[in-house]
């Protein structure tokens, strides 16, 4: 976002190009949008994480200021969609608004990874085996290795809940079938403890790639 930078003394309120106060709006719009688009579909998030300001002075009014914009989805249609309105409501802000320019640069684009839906149905019966009725479906907005097998391999998440705090998650586990036809056994869990291995079924080879990982839950 590019403004005027001048002094902060001299400058009435009137005559600023402030690319701060524009950019601080913008903000908060990006956080009432995610909030909306949340409600559309669970688990969409926008994040604004780093933020640049110069001539970061305490006596001039910022000039110019850049910042990031972490949009995630569980889909590839919402992603498209808030992208777009990302794009309009800057235009839109910055456009208001005497003197500000605004300018995008997309630094990365990847899709929603949608998991094997046989690996899940064998983790929620594994579940069962153990006493766990019901294992919740999440959506992991963290771009976990499992994003990067998923499509080369048929591959599935499970997290376990850390021993320590009831609000981290912090084993995670990735299942890969190797190519064998038997594949009639289910999968058996040693235990659904926090941070325990998973044991293999023995009449079904398995890849089992273990990672520690962190996830905040309220």
């Amino acid at each position: 976002i590019t403004g005027q930078p001048n002094h902060a003394g001299s400058t009435k309120m009137a005559d600023r190009a402030d690319a701060l106060e524009c950019s601080a709006e913008i903000i908060l719009d990006l956080a009432s949008l995610a909030k909306s688009l949340d409600k559309e579909l669970d688990h969409t998030v926008i994040t604004v994480g780093q933020l640049s300001v110069k001539p970061n002075a305490i006596n001039v009014i910022p000039g110019e200021v850049s910042f990031t914009i972490d949009l995630r989805a569980r889909n590839d249609a919402m992603l498209t969609r808030g992208n777009d309105l990302i794009e309009t409501l800057i235009a839109d802000n910055a456009g208001r608004r005497h003197g500000i320019t605004a300018k995008l640069l997309q630094t990365e684009s990847l899709p929603a990874e949608p998991l094997n839906a046989a690996l899940c149905d064998r983790l929620r019966r594994a579940a069962r085996k153990v006493g766990i009725e019901k294992l919740p479906d999440v959506a992991s907005g963290a771009l976990h290795d499992a994003a990067i097998l998923a499509p080369f391999l048929p591959t599935a998440m499970l997290f376990v809940a850390s021993a320590r705090c009831a609000s981290v998650f912090l084993t995670t586990t990735y299942w890969a079938p190797v190519a064998r036809r038997r594949r009639r056994n289910s999968v058996i869990f040693s235990t659904l403890t926090p941070l325990k291995s998973v044991t293999k079924s023995t009449g079904d080879v398995l890849i089992c790639c273990v990672s520690v990982s962190t996830m905040s839950f309220r």
